[in-house]
C-alpha cells in the first residue's frame, strides 16, 4: 500500500493521504510518478505526507520474513561450515582456501549474475540459486573430497551473492523517496540479526551433518514467500561502466581501507568458528566468539558514522585502524582462552573492523563525481578482493599461532594507519560531492540503489 497523493477533506479542511493499493515491488504508473505525495495546490512543495511504519512496511512482510528465514540458513552454514570440516580431518589451509573460494564465487557471483537476471528475470533466477545453493551444501556431507568442498563453496558465495541481489532488487522497487531509509534500516537489522540466530543454532545437539542438512532446508524455505507472492518481478538491473581506476585515484584512503577491512574481517566470517576453537573455546563460547562482533559493530555504525559527517573522514579511519591495532594486540597479549575476555576482545574487534567498510564508502562517495552506484560497485569489488585473500594469510598463519588473525590485523591496520597519517598532513580532504552516512550492509551493488536515491532525497527535501 503506498500514498500516491494528498487531498483536502472537505468537511474538516484536513490535509489526508489518498492510498492506492499496490503490490510490493510493482512500478508505479506514469500518472502516479506525475502525482507525488504533494501532489495538490493545498500542500506546500516541502510538506511530507507522514503514514505510520505499518503502511510503508506492510507490503514487504513477505519479502522481509523470507529473507530472515533464508539468512539465517546462511548464519548456519557460516559457522557450521569450519566446524564440520575440521570434523571431516580437513587442515586449517584447507579451511582457509575453501573461505577463499566462497568469496571469490561471491566476487564472481555479483559480476556475472546481473546478466542471467536480465535473461529470465528475477524469479526465476531467485529459484535456481536457492536450489543451487541447497545442493551445494547438502554436497559437503556426502564425501570429504578437498576438490569438491572447494567447488561447493564457491558455488555457496556465487549463489548468495545472486540472492542479496535478487532482496534488493525487489527492496528498490517497493521503496518510495519518503520511505526509503526506513526500509534500508529495518533489511539491515534483519540481516543482522537472522544472521547471528543462525550462529545460536549451532548449540544444538545435533551432528553437524544433520546441522548442515538444516542450514540447506531453511535457504529452501525461505523461497516459499517470495515463490507464493503475487507481486511482479523488478526491472531488469541496469549495467553501466565500473570506473575503477578514476575512483581510485580519487580516494585512494579509501580504497585502501576497502581493502584492509576485506582481508581483517574476511577471516572471522569464513573460519571463526575454526579459529574460537583452535584458542580453546568450548562450543558454547564459539557462540559468543561470533555473535560478540556482529553486536559491537552494529552498536558503533552510526555513531561512528555521524561523527565522520562533521569532520575529515580519513580521521575517523585513523582512529579506527588505531584501535583495531590496539585490540589485536590486547588479544595477542590476553587469555583468548577464556571466554569472556574472548568474547570482549571479539566485541571490539567488531567495533573497530566492521565499521571501516561504510566509512570508506562514503569517503570515496565524497570525493567521487560518478554515481553512488558506480563508486560503491568498485569499493564492493577492492573489499572482496581483500576478502579472498584473508582467510589464506589467517589459515596460514595458523600454523605458527592460533591468534593469526589478530596478528594479521595488528601487521595490516598498523601501516594502514601511518599512511593515512601522510595522506592527512599532504593532501586536504575532497568533500566536493560530500553526502550524509549512511549504513548499509556489504552484499550486493543492488543496496546501493536504495542509499543512492535515499541521498538524492536528502538532496531534494532537507
Amino acid at each position: 500500500m503506498h500514498a500516491d497523493c494528498a487531498e483536502i477533506d472537505p468537511q474538516t479542511g484536513a490535509q489526508k493521504a489518498v492510498l492506492t493499493a499496490r503490490p510490493w515491488g510493482q512500478k508505479k504508473s506514469s500518472q502516479s510518478r506525475q502525482l507525488p505525495l504533494r501532489c495538490t495546490p493545498e500542500i506546500g512543495p516541502t510538506q511530507s505526507i507522514n503514514l505510520p511504519m505499518r503502511l510503508h512496511l506492510t507490503p514487504l512482510l513477505a519479502l522481509y520474513f523470507s529473507a530472515s528465514i533464508l539468512l539465517t540458513g546462511h548464519g548456519m552454514q557460516l559457522g557450521l561450515v569450519p566446524l564440520l570440516a575440521e570434523s571431516e580431518g580437513f587442515s586449517g589451509i584447507d579451511i582457509g582456501l575453501m573461505g577463499s573460494a566462497y568469496f571469490a564465487g561471491y566476487l564472481a557471483g555479483c559480476v556475472f549474475i546481473p546478466r542471467f537476471i536480465s535473461w529470465v528475470g528475477h524469479v526465476r533466477v531467485f529459484l535456481v540459486l536457492i536450489a543451487v545453493a541447497t545442493a551445494a551444501l547438502l554436497s559437503l556431507t556426502l564425501d570429504t573430497s578437498f576438490i569438491l568442498w572447494f567447488f561447493s563453496r564457491s558455488l555457496v558465495g556465487f549463489c548468495l551473492a545472486g540472492i542479496y541481489m535478487v532482496i534488493e532488487s525487489w527492496l528498490n522497487e517497493a521503496a518510495t523517496r519518503e520511505n526509503r531509509g526506513l526500509i534500508l534500516a529495518v533489511y539491515t537489522l534483519i540481516t543482522l540479526t537472522a544472521i547471528g540466530l543462525g550462529q545460536i543454532f549451532l548449540t544444538a545437539s545435533m551432528p553437524y551433518p544433520k546441522l548442515m542438512t538444516l542450514a540447506a532446508i531453511l535457504l529452501l524455505l525461505g523461497a516459499i514467500p517470495i515463490g507464493f507472492s503475487r507481486s511482479p518481478s523488478p526491472q531488469p538491473i541496469e549495467s553501466f561502466r565500473l570506473r575503477y581506476g578514476s575512483s581510485f585515484k580519487r580516494a585512494r584512503v579509501a580504497f585502501i581501507g576497502a581493502l584492509s577491512c576485506g582481508i581483517v574481517t574476511s577471516g572471522y566470517w569464513s573460519m571463526g568458528t575454526f579459529i574460537a576453537q583452535s584458542l580453546g573455546l568450548s562450543i558454547e563460547s564459539v557462540i559468543y566468539f561470533m555473535i560478540a562482533p556482529m553486536i559491537g559493530g552494529a552498536l558503533v555504525q552510526i555513531p561512528v558514522g555521524r561523527l565522520s559527517d562533521s569532520m575529515d573522514r580519513r580521521k575517523v579511519l585513523l582512529g579506527l585502524s588505531l584501535f583495531a591495532a590496539g585490540v589485536s594486540l590486547i588479544a595477542i597479549l590476553g587469555p583468548t582462552d577464556a571466554w569472556l575476555f574472548a568474547t570482549l576482545v571479539m566485541a571490539l574487534f567488531g567495533a573497530a573492523t566492521f565499521p571501516l567498510y561504510a566509512i570508506s564508502l562514503a569517503h570515496a562517495n565524497d570525493s567521487s563525481s560518478f554515481s553512488v552506484v558506480q563508486t560503491a560497485s568498485a569499493i564492493l569489488l577492492t573489499y572482496s578482493l581483500g576478502a579472498v585473500l584473508g582467510p589464506i594469510l589467517v589459515s596460514m598463519g595458523q600454523i605458527v599461532t592460533p591468534k593469526a588473525m589478530f596478528w594479521l590485523t595488528l601487521i595490516v591496520m598498523t601501516p594502514f594507519a601511518a599512511w593515512i597519517m601522510l595522506r592527512i598532513q599532504d593532501h586536504d580532504p575532497d568533500r566536493a560531492h560530500f553526502e550524509p552516512f549512511v549504513v548499509a550492509p556489504v552484499s550486493s551493488p543492488e543496496v546501493f540503489q536504495l542509499s543512492d536515491q535515499m541521498e538524492g532525497a536528502n538532496e531534494t527535501h532537507p
